[in-house]
């Protein structure tokens, strides 16, 4: 997994990303929202093992040119699942 599209995918697939989450580890080809994204999940597993949380649900926006993304996802024990995945369009001000 090297792309936000590849994230999109796991998103539509319904797959479970925590082994890919916390092997994560950043690479030259990587973009620099696909990395935020990955350190953002990475973080969100730690918060749920060091917290009496049964749960850790979060959401980030990302930001494009004329688009964002808006991703919701929920960490619980050993499972990392985007559960929204929404493109917006970003106006002119």
């Amino acid at each position: 997994m090297n792309t936000l599209c590849d994230l999109h995918l796991a998103y539509v697939g319904k797959r479970n990303l925590y082994g890919e989450v916390r092997e994560f580890g950043k690479q030259k080809h990587q973009s620099e929202n696909f990395e935020t994204v990955m350190e953002w999940l990475k973080n969100l597993g730690k918060m749920n093992q060091e917290t009496s949380q049964r749960e850790v649900i979060a959401d980030i926006k990302i930001k494009y040119d004329t688009k964002s993304v808006c991703a919701k996802t929920k960490v619980a024990g050993d499972a990392c699942h985007i559960f929204s995945w929404e493109w917006q369009d970003i106006r002119d001000t």
